[in-house]
């Protein structure tokens, strides 16, 4: 019985710095992905730094210049296919 008792209590120290050991990893590639996007969290809002917000004004695609660069084929079906996954959805 102490022996089973010892395994359990081994088993959820383990458990528990693996947990931690996840967790940091997960807030390390999270702080390299900030620096990366150049964002920051807020109140539970993410927030861009002025240059990545300027520079996706830039890079940002009108609807008229969209449509005008796509494909007739795409243009023709893109109404349905979209009609299906509102109706299976």
């Amino acid at each position: 019985m102490t022996l089973l008792r010892r395994e359990t209590v081994s088993y959820k120290e383990k458990s528990t710095v693996l947990q931690k050991d996840f967790e940091s990893e997960i807030d390390r590639i999270l702080a390299e992905k900030r620096e990366q996007f150049r964002y920051s969290l807020k109140n539970g809002k993410v927030r861009f730094e002025k240059g990545m917000r300027a520079l996706q004004r830039q890079q940002k695609t009108g609807v008229f210049a969209y449509l005008r660069k796509s494909q007739l084929k795409h243009l023709l079906t893109a109404p349905l296919i979209y009609s299906l996954i509102k109706t299976f959805a």
